[in-house]
């Protein structure tokens, strides 16, 4: 689950059009089939996070819910040294086969999508070895063709 917390240094509208901009970002993706990506399940607005003995604020805020996404981070992973090593060439080829079915879609008529947030602590390994990217693409951006 991720729920929108507003930044105090950032101008608020500026902030749910980000959002939203990364949520239609995060169902165009999801609409492609690209394997390797966290679904995006469902979203709604909701009360504020707040602790159990407090009443919520009133305004709504957005949520996501996302896939669950099993097993460790890369991060973490490389930092424990597991045992058996992880074998980086599948790792990087699915990493590569993920930013390439982003950049690269296999229609005219969709824009290619830019991460701009893959990093070893966004990667997550799970028990079946099957890799998926934790991330939503809110710092991804569609790009124009030129």
């Amino acid at each position: 689950m991720k729920v929108f917390r507003p930044q105090r240094d950032r101008p608020l509208e500026a902030q749910y059009r980000s959002w939203d901009k990364g949520d239609a970002v995060h169902m165009d993706l999801d609409s492609r089939g690209i394997t390797g990506i966290c679904r995006r399940i469902d979203a709604f607005y909701g009360p504020p996070p707040h602790r159990p003995d407090s009443s919520p604020a009133p305004n709504l805020v957005p949520y996501q819910v996302l896939e669950y996404l099993p097993g460790n981070d890369l991060k973490q992973l490389i930092g424990n040294r597991p045992s058996p090593p992880i074998n980086a060439v599948p790792v990087l080829r699915t990493i590569a086969g993920v930013l390439d079915s982003m950049h690269r879609p296999n229609s005219p008529d969709i824009h290619p999508t830019l991460h701009m947030d893959i990093k070893p602590s966004n990667v997550i390994v799970m028990p079946s070895g099957r890799l998926g990217s934790s991330t939503s693409p809110v710092p991804a951006i569609h790009c124009r063709p030129t």
